[in-house]
């Protein structure tokens, strides 16, 4: 393997456990709350009420039913073999855009490491998910 034998410091072991518990606090969350209807029609009612008082349009009403139909269909995504391999795919897909991310590294006879490697493309990623102008700007065009 290309990152074999390099060591990591702890900064970026600290930073890399930090992020694997945000993502398993939130997974949990999206579970515990996709699993129960109930709860998720209390929570899109909240979020409604809340988005409301910067759309007035936005009926709690309508995000309560639909958070709660969303549950439903999460409930039966989430559970089984259908979840495990979606998991699975998703994990490969980034460790191999990661792998070569590395390989593009090398191929320049450059190498960084795997931890800040590892935390530069996980913040391009956050990033890229980001919007850079509010949707009200890009639509008055």
């Amino acid at each position: 393997m290309a990152t074999a034998g390099r060591h990591l410091s702890h900064a970026y072991l600290t930073i890399a456990g930090i992020a694997l518990g945000l993502v398993l606090a939130v997974l949990a969350a999206v579970v515990g709350i996709g699993s129960h209807p109930d709860i998720a029609g209390r929570a899109g009612r909240w979020a409604a009420t809340v988005a409301r008082h910067f759309r007035p349009s936005i009926d709690p009403d309508k995000g309560a039913e639909t958070s709660s139909r969303l549950a439903c269909l999460a409930r039966t995504e989430l559970t089984g073999r259908t979840f495990l391999a979606s998991s699975a795919l998703a994990s490969a897909n980034l460790l191999f855009d990661l792998l070569s991310l590395d390989l593009m590294f090398l191929a320049f006879r450059y190498q960084p490491g795997f931890g800040p490697l590892a935390v530069a493309y996980g913040a391009a990623n956050i990033a890229s998910a980001i919007p850079i102008t509010p949707v009200g700007w890009a639509s008055s065009r």
